[in-house]
């Protein structure tokens, strides 16, 4: 049995667009200049507040940030995010293989029931640790050694699949395997920079992975 801790957010959810829509539009609302999309897509994955201190060149005053906040939760359009093609099969593999997975993820335990349920992904999911339910934020490690308890296992026992810097370097930090997928935030090299132990570039070379076909 393996030990599967999954990210959403650009792992199982192609979001970005959806996230840097909403932000830019939130940024503008409250008279804040955004950064463009290149350079915020290096920060998703990130806790929400750290998103949008990056979002502006600009020092930002708390109120600026609640402010953004506010816009961004209230304008972010759900009905674009949709599963990668591909992943479905990838949960389907591990189910069969008798694996354990869950999630480990930033956003917020709200938002992601929506979205698991809208994508039709909540039945492969029990076990699940958001950003609004640990203190510490990513790249803390608090999200998967909740997850780690959650399973029973050890955290050195998980296998953390992440699309951003942040993820590897959470799950190095408590001895997790890193698998990064190269389809949403950072590319391989930053995957692999960041302690990424390997790299697959689509769900179809993942499920492979976790069939043993590689």
């Amino acid at each position: 049995m393996r030990y599967l801790a999954f990210d959403f957010d650009g792992t199982i959810v192609d979001s970005n667009f959806a996230i840097c829509e909403a932000m830019e539009r939130a940024c503008i609302r409250n008279g804040a200049q955004y950064v463009g999309d290149t350079e915020f897509t290096k920060m998703i994955g990130l806790d929400l507040e750290a998103c949008i201190r990056n979002a502006t060149d600009e020092v930002l005053t708390d109120e600026q940030v609640a402010g953004i906040t506010r816009s961004y939760r209230e304008t972010f359009k759900y009905e674009l995010v949709n599963a990668f093609i591909g992943i479905k099969e990838v949960l389907e593999e591990c189910i069969a293989n008798g694996d354990r997975i869950g999630i480990s993820t930033s956003r917020r335990a709200t938002s992601l029931k929506y979205l698991l349920e809208k994508n039709d992904l909540d039945q492969y999911f029990r076990n699940m640790v958001s950003g609004d339910q640990v203190i510490n934020p990513k790249p803390n490690p608090e999200t998967l050694l909740k997850l780690s308890e959650k399973f029973e296992c050890k955290p050195q026992e998980l296998i953390l699949i992440g699309d951003t810097m942040w993820d590897m370097e959470m799950a190095n930090s408590i001895g997790a395997f890193t698998i990064g997928v190269t389809w949403g935030s950072h590319g391989e090299s930053q995957l692999l920079n960041a302690g990424a132990e390997m790299t697959v570039d689509t769900p179809e070379e993942l499920q492979k992975y976790f069939a043993g076909l590689m």
